[in-house]
């Protein structure tokens, strides 16, 4: 099931375990507190899941993984070139450590 992989791929990235709702995978709406770094993160990694079920709304299988991670890592580059842009490379690496260590 691609949300219950998406699930344990966020809990084994940033070690918290998200409830497999609606109102989280799909909304953003997180029922525990998070801090401003783990909130974008999460939002980075839920976005790129729900942005890849419309390009395959006529196939019968669902996004991969692979497609998932390669969809994140676009939006962790884009991320990366906006805050070398403004200087913010403190709150680039806390909010993308997670990530570039899953990556590795």
């Amino acid at each position: 099931d691609y949300w219950r992989k998406i699930a344990n791929l966020i809990r084994t990235i940033t070690g918290i375990n998200l409830p497999q709702t609606p109102e989280t995978m799909l909304f953003l709406t997180y029922p525990q507190p998070l801090n401003k770094r783990q909130r974008i993160l999460l939002n980075h990694l839920l976005t790129a899941a729900n942005a890849l079920n419309p390009t395959m709304w006529k196939q019968t299988t669902a996004p991969t993984i692979r497609a998932w991670i390669a969809r994140v890592d676009s939006i962790r580059k884009m991320e990366e070139l906006a805050y070398s842009f403004t200087l913010k490379y403190d709150e680039y690496h806390t909010t993308w450590t997670p990530w570039l260590q899953f990556l590795q």
